[in-house]
């Protein structure tokens, strides 16, 4: 990502507050952190290739 192009997120990222969150609330966020933004049509992304449950689990430290 180039230093020009920002990640818009509404969204809390200290480490304290991930850890305190609730499963679901603490994918959404990983899903926000880990996103591509895409400035032309001002949303974030993420690929299909990027992601699965279990590398979610284990880096969010939880399991469903």
């Amino acid at each position: 990502m180039s230093a020009s192009i920002r990640k818009h997120i509404n969204f809390r990222t200290e480490d304290y507050f991930l850890k305190e969150l609730v499963y679901s609330d603490n994918v959404y966020a990983w899903l926000l952190l880990h996103s591509h933004y895409n400035p032309e049509e001002k949303h974030n992304y993420i690929y299909k290739e990027e992601i699965n449950y279990t590398k979610i689990g284990i880096m969010i430290h939880k399991t469903r």
